[in-house]
């Protein structure tokens, strides 16, 4: 009985030891090297703020002025922002325009916009004085020319029909308004009523007249 158990301990203590043929030998794994553990490690990323607007601003204008200097402009970004060169370079490039035509501007006071409204000025000018009106085209503008021609004209066309207009005082819509009061008051004349067209306009006149014929309705 004791022989048994003895074989059957020894038997197994046996298979719990583990054979040469189920034992796998695996081999380590390769350690990194310092330096390739160093380089795998990312480099803490160093802060930068956002640039302010005023920075980015004066960067602009530093860019502007750099690009314009090697078109031939030169500008101080110091004292002019990009906007500024740009209609600048307008103003010297349109003076250059109409230097070749005959007219000499200064483009450090005049804009390349007043350029030309100043040769419209003044070939409106010449345009009125070959048919006998004489402007200063340094005082009045085009528009000015136009309309004041119309005011001589229409004040002619009066004076042939017994109005006698200042052009230098009135224009020509004032000259017709005038003429529309004229004849108002004398239409309400010869019914009766005196009013004064110097005083009082046209419509005013029909005012006045509707509020006298509802005060007489009402008098008992």
């Amino acid at each position: 009985m004791s022989a048994s158990v003895s074989s059957i301990t020894h038997t197994s203590d046996e298979s719990l030891k583990p054979s040469d043929a189920a034992v796998e030998v695996r081999p380590l794994a390769p350690q990194p090297s310092p330096a390739h553990t160093s380089s795998a490690i990312p480099e803490p990323r160093t802060y930068q703020p956002a640039r302010t607007y005023i920075e980015q601003y004066h960067d602009r204008n530093k860019d502007r002025a750099a690009y314009w200097e090697a078109q031939g402009y030169h500008f101080d970004p110091r004292f002019m922002n990009s906007f500024a060169m740009d209609q600048k370079v307008r103003d010297i490039d349109r003076a250059r325009y109409w230097n070749e035509r005959g007219h000499k501007f200064n483009p450090n006071y005049m804009t390349a916009y007043s350029m030309d409204q100043k040769v419209l000025n003044i070939e409106r000018a010449q345009y009125w004085k070959d048919r006998g009106f004489d402007f200063n085209p340094d005082y009045m503008t085009a528009f000015a020319m136009n309309q004041k021609v119309a005011d001589i004209e229409r004040s002619k066309y009066w004076a042939a029909r017994g109005y006698n207009f200042d052009s230098n005082f009135m224009t020509a819509f004032s000259m017709n308004q005038k003429v529309a009061d004229i004849e108002r008051a004398q239409y309400w004349k010869d019914r009766g009523y005196d009013f004064d067209p110097n005083h009082m306009t046209a419509l005013t006149m029909d005012v006045r007249v509707r509020q006298l014929q509802r005060t007489v309705q009402a008098t008992p």
